[in-house]
C-alpha cells in the first residue's frame, strides 16, 4: 500500500463543518491533512478538535485496483458530552452526503464510522473526550 495525504476529503469537511461552533465556541481547532503525533496542545486545552487523515491506495494486483481508502481520525474534547457526540455524527453526515458525488479527487462510494473510545469522562471529572475513526472508500 502506498500512503499519502488526500486533502480533498479534509477540505470538504473544513468547508462543510463549523467545528468550533459545534464544540464550545472557544475551542481550539487543529485540522491537519496528514499523519502526525498528538500535539501537546491537546493535553492543555479543555476544548479542542484534532482531525487528520491518511490515504492508502489498493495494490494493483488487488481486486479493488484504483480504489483508495481514506481513514479520518477525529479526537475531540469538550465540557459538553453531547457536543462531542454531535461532532462525530455531523462529520458522518457530511461524508454520507458526499457518497457517490464526484469530487476532483474522486467519488466516495462507502463510509464506515468506528468509535474508538468515548465519549468518556476524563480523570479531571470535567471534560469529555472522544476518539473516533471514519473510513471512506473512493475511486
Amino acid at each position: 500500500m502506498s500512503r499519502k495525504s488526500n486533502a480533498w476529503i479534509v477540505d470538504k469537511l473544513r468547508a462543510d463543518l463549523d467545528l468550533v461552533t459545534l464544540l464550545d465556541g472557544d475551542a481550539d481547532l487543529v485540522l491537519i491533512a496528514q499523519p502526525y503525533e498528538r500535539p501537546p496542545l491537546f493535553e492543555e486545552n479543555p476544548a479542542i478538535v484534532v482531525l487528520r487523515s491518511e490515504s492508502e491506495m489498493a495494490d494493483s494486483e488487488s481486486s479493488q485496483a484504483g480504489v483508495r481508502r481514506e481513514t479520518i481520525y477525529l479526537e475531540a474534547r469538550s465540557q459538553d458530552k453531547g457536543r462531542v457526540h454531535a461532532l462525530a455524527e455531523r462529520i458522518l453526515a457530511v461524508l454520507a452526503d458526499a457518497h457517490g458525488v464526484h469530487e476532483p479527487g474522486g467519488s466516495i462510494y462507502r463510509v464506515r464510522h468506528d468509535w474508538s473510545a468515548g465519549p468518556a469522562l476524563n480523570p479531571d471529572g470535567k471534560t469529555w473526550e472522544s476518539q473516533t475513526r471514519f473510513v471512506v472508500w473512493y475511486r
